[in-house]
């Protein structure tokens, strides 16, 4: 049996099935710029503070070259932290710096007060507020059990880095 299609409208179909691809994937939620989309990243309980509603989470470093100096940073300095991701999920810590606001476009980024470096540097320990509905998730754990945090891509400031908290297995 012999196909009946021409080179020319092969080419045809395939530039119409790859509009439609990308028609499909800008309007998906997951790929949106916006500032209101948001992202999940998940970290270990350090400390919960509850009278300040904060919790101190430590996360894993994944790249140290794009970190500046560590001994630049001093326990409760206000840096900004940038996850390594994609699409709605952050895995480690790709970045850490003192700036000071987060760059418009710039996704996974949060601004967060520094606490520490442990293990050698791998990983990070700071704090980030959390919102009053989430206060007794949290304060139902205890140090060492593991979190999921849903951030906005692009937060305003600190006190609107976090969205929501709740432990890992929820």
């Amino acid at each position: 049996m012999t196909s009946h299609l021409t080179p020319a409208h092969s080419v045809r179909t395939l530039s119409l099935v790859i509009a439609i691809g990308f028609m499909a994937v800008a309007g998906s939620p997951l790929v949106a710029a916006d500032g209101d989309s948001t992202y999940t990243w998940s970290a270990e309980l350090v400390a919960f503070d509850e009278a300040a509603k904060t919790a101190t989470l430590q996360a894993r470093i994944v790249s140290h070259s794009e970190i500046e100096d560590f001994s630049a940073f001093s326990q409760g300095d206000q840096i900004m932290l940038t996850w390594s991701g994609a699409y709605d999920a952050a895995s480690g810590v790709r970045t850490l710096t003192h700036e000071t606001s987060v760059d418009e476009g710039e996704r996974f980024t949060m601004p967060v007060e520094f606490v520490s470096m442990e293990m050698d540097n791998r990983y990070v320990n700071f704090k980030v507020p959390v919102p009053g509905s989430d206060v007794a998730k949290v304060k139902s754990l205890a140090p060492g059990q593991w979190v999921t945090v849903t951030s906005p891509h692009e937060p305003g400031d600190q006190a609107e880095a976090v969205a929501g908290i709740r432990p890992y297995n929820s």
